[in-house]
């Protein structure tokens, strides 16, 4: 009986001491949401909503005089975004293209950070770029869904998956990032992947012919100016 009890005692104390180490995370992750939310709702022209939807950002460790995993620049940039239903502008913006995940954070205060939760996001603007979240019909499509550039969008869409692949050193570590681009034509639910002359053709495939001639007679060169290319035959198919 003395050694049941004495076991109890010792789950019991187990019990307490794993209860005050959750209460602590739990208190320092609020109150990181919290200085991160108030921060951002100061500064920025925003409604003040639930735009913090997220969690704490971690980067991962690189050599940044060999690059960063970032699109545009390694800092912080104004952006806006369009969270669960809500615009919001001048948003301190970071797009991680190695993980493909948009940041938002205080640009004076080092290290106070958010992860947006992507499937909130429904588009943002970094400078001139439109980016969309999008995911596939078929669930079953793996590595599909995540933010995409939008080039062009109209009953046709010209869409670009950005993405930086890290390179290692010898001991494993990220020593440079390279970027890796997949060119998408989006014609009503249908995704077509395009990669050369020809993908580029089958995208087009109900009108395949006019779009070779119109290739073919503005000498639309896909391998020099994918997204050129892209952009233009979408225009001249949507005015087909």
């Amino acid at each position: 009986m003395k050694r049941t009890a004495k076991a109890h005692l010792v789950s019991l104390l187990f019990a307490f001491v794993f209860y005050l180490q959750c209460t602590a995370q739990e208190k320092k992750d609020s109150a990181f949401y919290v200085g991160v939310t108030k921060n951002l709702e100061e500064n920025t022209l925003t409604p003040k909503a639930n735009l913090l939807n997220g969690f704490e950002y971690i980067s991962i460790a690189y050599d940044s005089r060999k690059g960063h995993p970032y699109f545009g620049a390694s800092t912080f940039q104004t952006g806006s975004l369009l969270y669960e239903g809500i615009i919001y502008k001048n948003v301190p913006l970071l797009y991680d293209l190695f993980q493909d995940e948009l940041i938002a954070g205080d640009t004076r205060k080092v290290g106070l950070v958010i992860n947006l939760i992507k499937t909130k996001v429904t588009e943002f603007y970094l400078g001139d770029h439109r980016f969309i979240y999008l995911e596939p019909l078929n669930k079953n499509i793996k590595g599909f869904a995540g933010f995409y550039d939008c080039l062009y969008d109209d009953s046709v869409q010209v869409l670009v998956k950005r993405s930086k692949k890290g390179l290692t050193s010898g001991r494993g570590e990220i020593s440079s990032f390279k970027d890796m681009n997949s060119y998408y034509i989006k014609i009503g639910n249908v995704f077509t992947e395009v990669n050369d002359k020809k993908s580029l053709l089958n995208a087009f495939d109900d009108k395949k012919m006019e779009m070779l001639h119109f290739m073919k007679r503005e000498k639309v060169k896909f391998s020099e100016n994918p997204e050129g290319a892209l952009v233009k035959m979408a225009d001249y198919y949507r005015s087909l």
